[in-house]
């Protein structure tokens, strides 16, 4: 059921780890989820085992730097880049007609995504961010290369997570 795509972007190759559940109907509507940051298509694979879901055409993908997506060296990708990656994969699997589920970040990526692409027929959003400016963390995660944030931001956000009175 997992799949990869590679293609370049931006001088950058890419590889886009994927799964599909394909429905038993010829004409299934298409379900794509989008996840949000340090979450993975992985998040949405138990909607495969969802019987209210099995007349649906299921599509999920890791975006770089995510589950079995790897982040190319050197690479500083942005939410439009991440919009622009979403919209090569409905391309390139060639889908149709879609519904789009966005989860936090992907929210943000789904919300862009539908703006211009008239085969998007609905829009999800689970705990989504509507604009750029709600999402304060991603956007600073996601203006650094893979390496900066290893080496900086990483360990930083270890510790403010394990300090933070929320968990």
């Amino acid at each position: 059921m997992n799949s990869q795509l590679k293609w370049t972007y931006q001088d950058h190759p890419l590889t886009i780890s994927y799964f599909e559940r394909l429905s038993s109907q010829d004409h299934a509507p298409n379900l794509i989820y989008l996840h949000g940051g340090a979450c993975s298509k992985e998040d949405f694979f138990q909607a495969t085992e969802q019987r209210a879901l099995q007349d649906y055409h299921l599509l999920a993908f890791d975006f770089p730097g995510c589950g079995h997506s790897p982040y190319p060296d050197g690479a500083c990708f942005s939410v439009d880049d991440l919009v622009a990656i979403t919209q090569k994969m409905i391309q390139k699997l060639q889908v149709k007609r879609y519904i789009i589920v966005g989860h936090s970040l992907g929210g943000l990526i789904a919300l862009l995504c539908i703006q211009s692409d008239p085969k998007a027929v609905a829009f999800i959003n689970v705990e989504g961010n509507l604009a750029p400016e709600n999402c304060l963390f991603s956007k600073r995660v996601s203006m650094q290369s893979f390496e900066e944030f290893h080496n900086k931001a990483e360990a930083n956000l270890l510790k403010s997570c394990e300090m933070s009175q929320n968990t």
